[in-house]
């Protein structure tokens, strides 16, 4: 059972109506609490006004009772009193619907609103669920429980989805995809932030869990304190342990500074390498704006991990694209000044790899300059290697450089 010391305004309310379902007539309940907590004067309930009363003594009750017989008709009272059952007296009790004093268990109330017969028994090791399900109710009620019983994986979608924002389109169970998504909401990850440490930790225990080792990292991030940082740490995790990145120092020390957002846990490359790939899933579906922000936010940081030299390593940051292209001007650089085939070849794989990182597609000009200067260099080799003999009059010339030469002259002066 989940008895409360001091039932909120949506469990009072939650409770009153469960009483309406069984007595529509009910005037006077009873509702145990054992401190007085911040409550209205009155409350709604299936059309009917409802007056709060803290009554901290018999006398207090008996008080109530009396004003309540010279109240306008159909206006209820609830009184809310620590005293117990005896002290009150078989007379008071015989006035209260039901003739009880009722104790608020949530996951009774939990039951009745989802119209359930029964709730998984797996539910009760999470006792502050059913207070968070009542407490975020939306306004339309929550969907009967199919067949009447609420089982685990429903009960937990509910809290993720009304009490964080968290939902996923293709199932109860949150993915990685979901959770990245979620944490560019600075206002549903606020929402995290005031959860109860005790809270944080089963909700990171259950999605943890429920998304397997694709999720661990992500969740060991927002347990951390870093929710907001998440997309922009993931993006460093696929510089840090990128697969073709050789050992070195400096990417080692880098790891080591990323461990702060892990809660100073060390990062498992692979499990560092799942949550990459979830980021670069995620900024696909990106609209530009939000794309920008997050890219501007990974430049910060990755400035932050003293990296310079391997800032060409990530597909997707501005400072990469940037490298990039700097790495390719020095490779036509170097065959200007020592042409061959081998410096040819440089210059087109500098070229391709320029072309592949994710703002190459948003750099219009730029980009039509990389495929320019790699079809310049390549006709280039090929005319060092195999030179042409000069055109033999104006006619050939002409004919030349309509098939030919104007395409170069296009690409040169661009």
């Amino acid at each position: 059972m989940n008895i409360l010391l001091s039932p909120t305004v949506g469990q009072i309310s939650a409770q009153v109506d469960v009483v309406l379902s069984h007595d529509a007539a009910a005037s006077v309940v009873g509702i145990r609490a054992q401190t007085p907590g911040q409550w209205p004067d009155k409350v709604t309930i299936r059309d009917r006004a409802f007056s709060l009363a803290w009554c901290p003594s018999p006398i207090v009750v008996r008080e109530k009772l009396l004003e309540c017989e010279n109240a306008a008709e159909g206006t209820g009272l609830v009184i809310l009193t620590p005293v117990d059952d005896q002290s009150l007296g078989a007379d008071v009790l015989a006035r209260l619907s039901r003739g009880r004093v009722f104790a608020v268990d949530c996951w009774d109330m939990v039951r009745n609103v989802f119209q359930a017969r029964e709730i998984d028994a797996r539910l009760a090791q999470w006792p502050w669920l059913a207070e968070a399900l009542l407490e975020n109710m939306p306004a339309d009620g929550y969907p009967p429980a199919p067949g009447g019983f609420l089982d685990m994986d429903s009960a937990w979608a509910h809290v993720l989805r009304h009490v964080l924002g968290l939902s996923s389109e293709h199932s109860l169970r949150p993915d990685l995809l979901a959770i990245l998504k979620w944490s560019l909401d600075y206002e549903r990850v606020d929402r995290y932030a005031r959860l109860s440490e005790h809270a944080k930790r089963q909700v990171t225990a259950w999605l943890s869990e429920a998304m397997g080792a694709p999720g661990k990292l992500a969740m060991q991030c927002i347990q951390a304190g870093f929710a907001s940082e998440l997309v922009p740490v993931g993006l460093m995790c696929g510089i840090v342990f990128h697969e073709e990145a050789e050992d070195s120092a400096a990417l080692m020390a880098a790891a080591v500074r990323l461990e702060k957002y892990f809660g100073g846990s060390p990062i498992h490359p692979n499990e560092a390498r799942h949550l990459y790939q979830g980021v670069r899933k995620l900024l696909d579906g990106l609209d530009p704006i939000a794309l920008d922000r997050v890219l501007e936010a990974g430049d910060r940081l990755f400035q932050s991990l003293h990296l310079p030299s391997f800032a060409r390593v990530s597909d997707d940051l501005p400072g990469g694209f940037e490298a990039r292209l700097a790495a390719l001007g020095e490779s036509i650089r170097a065959y200007l000044e020592h042409p061959g085939a081998e410096a040819a070849v440089s210059v087109a794989i500098a070229a391709d790899y320029a072309s592949r990182h994710r703002l190459s597609e948003r750099a219009g000009l730029r980009k039509a300059r990389i495929e320019m200067a790699a079809r310049l260099i390549r006709r280039l080799e090929q005319e060092r290697q195999r030179p042409q003999a000069p055109a033999a009059d104006l006619r050939r010339c002409v004919s030349d450089y309509v098939q030919d030469g104007a395409f170069i002259d296009r690409d040169r002066l661009s």
